[in-house]
């Protein structure tokens, strides 16, 4: 289930998550989010990355903040 591999692989996204935030701002675009997730090897449909967007990018600004996912993520 995606929800336990995000969870299993949270340290890896941190690190991810680090390297594609370049300009260091906490938070990622849309697409580098996606390359983010594909990099830990997370296996998702495109159903389930407009999930994951609605639940993390609540306000639709096209950012996902780091600290808000991992958040998010680590009570679930």
């Amino acid at each position: 289930m995606l929800v336990f591999q995000l969870f299993r692989e949270h340290r890896t996204l941190k690190r991810a998550f680090s390297k594609l935030d370049q300009g260091h701002k906490g938070y990622l675009s849309v697409s580098d989010f996606r390359r983010a997730l594909a990099s830990c090897n997370i296996a998702f449909s495109n159903e389930d990355f407009y999930h994951i967007m609605t639940e993390f990018d609540a306000n639709m600004d096209g950012r996902i903040s780091y600290d808000q996912f991992i958040g998010a993520v680590l009570t679930l």
